[in-house]
């Protein structure tokens, strides 16, 4: 997370895609900070979220990180 409210890139893992500076709103179960990890589950291709969740580095996919931290493996 950039900040409570936005997350710097958002990764899709159906396609791989990354968004970058996706707009996520806080509520009274999720209240994300800066540098924080999110898991976020979209029906919508990310217009909204039905799912936000707070994970730890190591609950992240490899081939996800790979991707959120612009890594190219050869």
């Amino acid at each position: 997370m950039n900040s409570n409210t936005n997350a710097e890139k958002v990764v899709s893992e159906k396609d791989g895609l990354v968004k970058h500076n996706i707009k996520v709103e806080p509520s009274n179960d999720f209240k994300p900070k800066k540098g924080d990890f999110v898991k976020l589950v979209s029906k919508d291709d990310g217009k909204t979220f039905y799912k936000q969740e707070i994970v730890k580095h190591d609950d992240v996919p490899h081939g996800l990180m790979m991707k959120i931290h612009d890594m190219h493996m050869n």
